[in-house]
């Protein structure tokens, strides 16, 4: 009846080289099976919908497993250190951490929104399109009562950075997007 296999809960187990995961396990967590090197074959259960940081790191025997449609996310370094020379990635899948898998591992998306990212992970990609008035004159006088109250301590003046107003502007304007 448990829905997830605890952290490191096989970690460097030399001996392991067969696994099935039982239906009903929902999530892999952190190094379950990290460094168990010997392992060659893992059976996952179709209800699997996470597998965690390092759940299967460095387990340098593994060259093949099959990934449940259903599964929704694979962590950073999932699958590093395996010898995985191709994967075929469920539609389902929604994101995919950095190092997720060895370089040399060929991945097989079926979803084709899922778009490489800057930093190497995978992730549904999307275009969102706002407008926005950006508040210029609002931060100025902003800056202007501060310099009134600075001036009344007998402090001098601060001037407007502009890198950093820039910066203010462009977050606001996402934050837009995440709330209404």
């Amino acid at each position: 009846s448990f829905t997830d296999l605890g952290l490191m809960a096989f970690a460097r187990c030399s001996a392991l080289t067969e696994v099935t995961i039982p239906e009903g396990v929902e999530y892999i967590k952190n190094g379950t099976f990290g460094e168990c090197r010997a392992l060659q074959q893992v059976s996952l259960p179709k209800t699997l919908k996470e597998i965690w940081y390092q759940a299967f790191f460095n387990c340098a025997s593994l060259d093949t497993i099959s990934l449940p449609g259903g599964i929704t996310s694979i962590n950073e370094q999932s699958f590093w250190g395996t010898a995985l020379p191709e994967i075929i990635i469920p539609e389902s899948v929604l994101f995919i951490g950095k190092d997720a898998f060895p370089r040399k591992t060929v991945l097989n998306l079926e979803n084709p929104s899922l778009a490489k990212q800057e930093d190497g992970s995978y992730q549904i990609a999307v275009s969102v399109t706002i407008s926005a008035d950006y508040g210029y004159k609002e931060a100025f006088q902003v800056l202007d009562l501060v310099n009134q109250e600075r001036r009344k301590q007998g402090l001098s003046d601060i001037k407007m950075d502009q890198g950093l107003l820039k910066a203010a502007m462009l977050r606001a304007a996402e934050t837009s997007i995440y709330y209404s």
